[in-house]
């Protein structure tokens, strides 16, 4: 996948299809990346999940570096990471004088005290729209108290089916592959359908060749490698022969 990769980005002025084919070998890529760090996360080998998020090199796998670093207790690591991490736009300073803030916090233990700068700053952060938002939104709830709703997008109230979800967020959330990533095998989970509606499922490889084709005859299904292999796949869910829903999984040796 590499070598593709590799071979996509030299092209100096690709088409459409290399694009897209571009795109969507980045995008398994780091599925398969998250994927392999959240299993040795779960496995509890914080070493190895270090070592691939150092190789990753991307900021965001520098931002779960510098996170990882901290929750082992290895503040004085984690903040030379932080003091390399770049400053290419706002988000960036944000994120690091959250951190730089948090980590005084750590090491100082109880004799930190709350700056009213520092106060101010957390909540301009935690009030905007960017991705550090998140990690100031973190300390005031810690420090302050501070209780922050998810933000959730305007749905009109037509929309709304009797549970307070959207038609279609309560198809999708009953549509379901579990666990993402699964060892070896995974379960599908249908959602339930009142009528008789004819409904197929296509399971396709990361090269798009369709592994899979079959009518399910239960509301659950197992997939296991040894019928459709290991790596990324995406699931589709057809009914009355129209793509219905899709979902992305990945399958680990």
């Amino acid at each position: 996948m590499n070598q593709q990769i590799t071979l996509l980005e030299a092209i100096a002025h690709p088409n459409e299809a290399q694009k897209r084919e571009l795109e969507q070998l980045n995008h398994e890529r780091s599925a398969i990346f998250w994927a392999l760090l959240d299993q040795e996360l779960n496995a509890g080998d914080y070493t190895e999940a270090e070592n691939l998020l150092t190789e990753a090199g991307s900021k965001i796998a520098q931002r779960n570096l510098i996170g990882l670093k901290t929750k082992r207790g290895n503040y004085l690591a984690a903040q030379q990471l932080l003091n390399n991490y770049p400053s290419e736009d706002n988000d960036d300073l944000n994120f690091k004088a959250v951190q730089a803030l948090n980590l005084r916090r750590l090491s100082e233990s109880q004799s930190f005290v709350l700056a009213p700068a520092d106060e101010t700053l957390l909540y301009n952060v935690a009030g905007s729209k960017m991705l550090s938002a998140a990690y100031a939104r973190g300390l005031l709830s810690l420090l302050k108290g501070e209780q922050f709703k998810p933000e959730l997008p305007d749905i009109p109230e037509e929309a709304l089916n009797a549970e307070g979800l959207p038609s279609t967020a309560r198809e999708y959330r009953s549509f379901q592959i579990y666990p993402n990533p699964g060892r070896g095998e995974v379960t599908v989970k249908f959602p339930f359908i009142e009528v008789d509606t004819p409904r197929r499922l296509e399971v396709y490889n990361i090269t798009g060749t369709r592994v899979l084709d079959l009518v399910p005859d239960s509301e659950t299904l197992i997939l296991d490698s040894a019928t459709i292999g290991f790596g990324v796949f995406t699931a589709i869910l057809c009914q009355d022969g129209q793509e219905a829903m899709r979902l992305k999984f990945v399958l680990l040796k």
